[in-house]
């Protein structure tokens, strides 16, 4: 009946390869706290999770709505824009995440992606910001989880893995649902990265 309790059992069975499950639980969790903002959020996380990626939208979409200052649906609603390959507006969430977390460096970043995606596409918004990242020095100023992001979207497998390292393991968690770690999910390296940091394979 706890609904805290609730919610942190979903978020790990969702983050662990079980959203199915996860689902089921976190309306529970909705039903015991129907006012909690962090529970709607893991319920879009949830349904990314489970391939509801419309769906997801549609949750943090409300929640923004709501309240426009609230940082952290920006950040899955830029994995629901990856996700659905609307590059541009993928980039337009990073950017209101940054901007609302004062993160400049990770700004700049938006900025070459926006520059690489008009000149080559996903490839090219991909390319340029890894490039940014590493050109002008930002590689320590991005949010840590984000340098996993931004590295694994270009197809860096081992400097992914290795950044993952320095993220806390409730963020890290995150490359299960995040789409720019779609395909390095199925790479042996990869895998293998994951036990050694033992965290879930999924």
């Amino acid at each position: 009946t706890n609904a805290q309790t609730r919610h942190l059992y979903a978020s790990a069975l969702a983050l662990s390869g079980d959203p199915n499950i996860a689902l089921a639980e976190i309306e529970k969790a909705k039903y015991a706290n129907p006012d909690s903002r962090s529970i709607r959020v893991s319920e879009a996380i949830i349904l990314l999770a489970a391939g509801h990626a419309a769906k997801a939208s549609e949750r943090l979409e409300e929640l923004i709505a709501h309240e426009p200052q609230f940082r952290n649906p920006y950040r899955f609603l830029a994995f629901v824009r990856l996700a659905s390959q609307d590059y541009a507006a993928y980039l337009e969430a990073l950017e209101k995440r940054f901007e609302l977390t004062g993160d400049a460096a990770g700004l700049r970043v938006v900025l070459a992606g926006r520059s690489g995606l008009a000149a080559a596409g996903r490839d090219g918004m991909a390319a340029s910001m890894v490039a940014a990242l590493q050109e002008e020095a930002l590689e320590d100023k991005v949010e840590p989880y984000f340098r996993a992001h931004f590295h694994a979207l270009s197809g860096e497998t081992a400097k992914a893995a290795e950044c993952l390292k320095s993220v806390a393991t409730r963020h890290a968690f995150y490359y299960s649902i995040d789409p720019a770690f779609a395909g390095l999910r199925k790479e042996d390296y990869f895998q293998d990265a994951l036990r050694n940091m033992n965290l879930p394979v999924i």
